[in-house]
């Protein structure tokens, strides 16, 4: 492509992206907020809060177009949208080429044909096509002149499911790596993701608004700061977030003490929605997620739903957009709340209703709107178990709004616990485990978790939760539980509390079991149950098998991967056979790998078990046997040969590289 059609297809894609950004300018507040932009060195310093340096918004297109990728992490309604299309607009004005991926329109569609895609360049053509404001391909991007810099924006990455969204990060990285001029910006979450080569990526997150700025805003629209200089300490962190404000100051939303009760009013007062009608709009809301695991979905089945009335209210306040066929709620904020008073209402919090509500682990803002909208301690603490005994993490979002203190009634002997459980897990043998264990406790304030991170082994924790102040009497039980430690051998009572329908002691009693001597007996006794048990009491005898390396239990373990119905407990086996590896003989480590290659074909096919494989395999160095990547090495050249695309191909031989240099030493 040369001359005049060059310069008519530059035009195109320029004139496409500014059509794009006028037709949805709604979504940006006006007048415009001052945003600044921490930059991090790493994934830690993002979850400690400890920003290397703090710049404008303008110098994100610069290091993107510079470093070649820019992820900017946040929780919701911190601006991420609104930033990323004011920097396509100053693309437009400096005459660099801007492109935009909507993950906002993923649909459920997508997911399926999105599997039959094989190859990055494939794969970014089909994104750039289907999620942009106009199709256009991969080869027009690349056919541009050398002096024109191109900047791609990756607009909500957790609007789509985790393994989905990891997927779509690995596509853009290959890209990258060989387009010329060319810079991605990432929107995401509050997450760890894993990057081809870290060193490309700088990370940043947008600061909360400043006192002076509220005030600034308030004063424009109101005439004073009246209602700012009042307000508490939650009142105050709500406003400071882009989108609360832009709803009070557009929307005249009046702000409650939680994210949950202000979207509320917005519904009721703004919406003009009864009580009634916001019940069924979010029993539509949930049913959409279910359905589509997507933020868009069908109009014509919302509206049969709930109604002609409640969906025109919705339309007419513009909180819900219409394209084509398909709805989307403005924000995806008010369709999480609707989403969880749903299941705030129906009081089913199974693992299934939680991956509903989170698009499996993605995005769990509804989490912790769900948790606000508890009306006793019992029904939080209730909660906050479920939610931990589906992802620990989970839990650790849902008690932190991501990084800032949600006001909730959850009581401090279970948020002790939670914190607790989750710092025994800094001495995992998986390192992935360690990282994530540490990424969740440093969401919460520091004067809270700071004795929980500087403890250097397991014991350390014990005369931390003894020293808590007890007002409940379940904590009594579960600290007995938990501060176990020696070489007695457990108790089969305690064995039995495996059973548990009480997650949290159910957990617990999982977890010290993995620690303490655990006779034959017992574990036959396990063997026995998990054929007679529900699938969680089944996800919690694999996990605690896999420290007991022994024939039988390898047996049990490969008869659950190959046998089991639930996702969880066949991701629990692969994880307890990668630790029995590690522990035990090297006739054991030869069975195990020998068995897991011969199953390659089939694991290949369970995403959730292959990804824990992949990161189950880097296991602390010191604890790693000598022969680790000797044993390891045929295993990954079976999976690199039962893969049938470059990429996945590819990912295998780097893991192959990697393994030999973290545990070269140890061959």
């Amino acid at each position: 492509m040369t001359g005049p059609n060059l310069v008519q297809q530059v035009d195109v894609l320029r004139q496409s992206v500014e059509a794009y950004l006028d037709s949805s300018r709604e979504l940006e507040p006006t007048p415009s907020f001052a945003y600044s932009v921490g930059w991090f060195e790493n994934y830690e310093s993002l979850f400690q809060g400890e920003a290397s340096t703090t710049t404008g918004i303008e110098a994100i297109s610069d290091l993107a177009i510079s470093t070649g990728r820019v992820l900017i992490s946040g929780k919701g309604g911190g601006a991420k949208t609104v930033v990323i299309r004011r920097l396509m607009r100053q693309c437009l004005k400096e005459k660099t080429v801007p492109a935009v991926l909507d993950l906002k329109k993923w649909t459920s569609l997508q997911y399926q044909e999105w599997k039959t895609l094989v190859g990055s360049v494939v794969r970014m053509d089909y994104l750039l096509a289907n999620l942009g404001p106009k199709q256009f391909s991969v080869m027009q991007l690349d056919s541009l002149p050398l002096n024109i810099k191109r900047l791609i924006f990756v607009d909500g990455l957790n609007e789509v499911t985790q393994g989905f969204g990891q997927e779509i990060i690995e596509t853009i990285d290959e890209y990258a790596q060989l387009a010329v001029l060319t810079g991605i910006v990432v929107a995401d979450r509050m997450a760890r993701r894993t990057f081809i080569d870290e060193k490309r990526w700088r990370i940043a997150s947008i600061a909360p608004l400043t006192a002076d700025e509220i005030r600034q805003q308030l004063t424009h629209k109101f005439g004073d700061t009246a209602l700012f200089d009042a307000a508490d300490a939650d009142t105050r962190a709500l406003l400071s977030s882009p989108y609360f404000l832009n709803s009070l100051l557009r929307d005249g939303t009046p702000t409650a003490h939680t994210s949950s009760g202000t979207i509320h009013n917005y519904f009721v007062q703004h919406v003009s929605l009864s009580e009634p009608e916001i019940d069924v709009a979010g029993g539509a809301a949930y049913f959409a997620y279910k359905s589509f695991r997507s933020r868009s979905f069908p109009i014509d089945d919302f509206r049969k739903a709930v109604g002609n009335k409640v969906t025109n209210k919705l339309i007419d306040a513009k909180a819900l957009l219409i394209a084509g066929t398909l709805a989307s709620f403005d924000h995806h904020l008010k369709h999480d709340f609707l989403a969880s008073r749903h299941a705030v209402k129906v009081g089913d919090w199974s693992p299934e209703v939680l991956g509903v509500l989170t698009f499996d682990a993605s995005s769990f803002d509804a989490l912790f709107m769900s948790l606000q909208q508890m009306t006793s301690s019992d029904d939080a603490d209730d909660l906050i178990k479920n939610i931990y005994n589906w992802n620990p993490y989970g839990a650790a979002y849902a008690l932190t709004d991501g990084g800032s203190q949600g006001r909730t009634l959850v009581s401090s002997e279970m948020q002790i616990v939670i914190i607790t459980m989750l710092a025994e897990r800094q001495w995992d043998l998986m390192k992935a485990t360690q990282t994530k264990a540490k990424d969740a406790l440093r969401l919460f304030p520091k004067t809270e978790v700071q004795r929980f991170l500087h403890a250097s082994r397991l014991e350390e924790l014990f005369p931390i939760v003894n020293s808590v102040s007890i007002k409940q009497r379940w904590f009594h039980e579960w600290k007995r539980l938990f501060t176990q430690k020696g070489k007695v051998a457990a108790r089969d009572a305690d064995v039995k509390q495996i059973l548990n329908e009480d997650s949290l002691l159910g957990w617990t009693a999982a977890n010290v079991l993995k620690r303490l001597p655990v006779p034959e007996r017992s574990q036959v006794l396990l063997r026995k149950l998990i054929r007679k048990q529900d699938k969680t009491v089944r996800w919690r005898i694999v996990h605690v098998l896999g420290s007991f390396p022994t024939k039988k239990n390898l047996s049990l373990l490969f008869d659950r991967l190959d046998r089991d119905g639930y996702h969880w407990v066949r991701y629990g086996a692969t994880r307890s056979l990668v630790e029995m590896a590690a522990l035990g003989s090297d006739q054991i480590r030869q069975q195990i790998f020998a068995g897991i290659a011969k199953r390659a074909k089939a694991l290949s096919r369970d995403e959730k078990s292959l990804r824990e494989f992949g990161s189950a395999i880097l296991i602390e160095q010191k604890r790693a046997p000598k022969n680790w990547v000797a044993r390891l090495a045929p295993v990954i050249e079976t999976f690199y040969n039962v893969e049938s695309s470059f990429e996945k191909r590819e990912q295998w031989r780097q893991m192959a590289f990697r393994l030999k240099g973290e545990y070269e030493s140890r061959i």
